[in-house]
């Protein structure tokens, strides 16, 4: 039996996630907050969902360039650890050698539990959301290099 209080699993969440998806930072963050009034947890998890480790492939080499001010190196390179190889060649080829090597170090070391690795993966994105909200970084296939300073 499914867990209904879940809001991910009642209808029509993957279709507001993809709707609010495609709308601009202002509209979105309107629409999360008008959801909160009456459904903190939904506005939560919508606002969760919008992002995905996968995304980070859309990342501009100035964006990471961004993106590494803010992120430990060694909880990157645990978070690879989970992702999928196009996001770790795309991030890996856009930094510099010293921090590819310190990235590489943990990515490359010995097993980590999978708990340590969906830890680190979370952290990256509440660190990512973060920068999206403040307009520091975008995440869009469709505009993969739109870059707001």
């Amino acid at each position: 039996m499914s867990n209904n209080d879940d809001p991910q699993d009642k209808p029509g969440f993957k279709n507001a996630t993809d709707i609010l998806s495609h709308l601009s930072l202002e509209e979105r963050e309107r629409i999360l907050e008008t959801i909160a009034k009456t459904d903190p947890k939904l506005s939560e998890n919508l606002r969760e969902s919008l992002y995905s480790f996968d995304d980070l492939k859309y990342l501009t080499p100035l964006m990471i360039v961004e993106f590494m001010r803010a992120v430990d190196p060694a909880l990157l390179g645990l978070a690879l650890r989970g992702a999928k190889e196009e996001v770790k060649n795309h991030l890996l080829s856009n930094v510099s050698r010293g921090i590819k090597k310190d990235i590489e170090d943990i990515l490359l070391g010995p097993p980590k539990p999978v708990e340590q690795v969906v830890d680190a993966m979370d952290k990256i994105m509440e660190i990512v959301v973060q920068k999206i909200e403040k307009g520091e970084l975008v995440l869009s296939k469709d505009s993969s290099e739109t870059i707001i300073d």
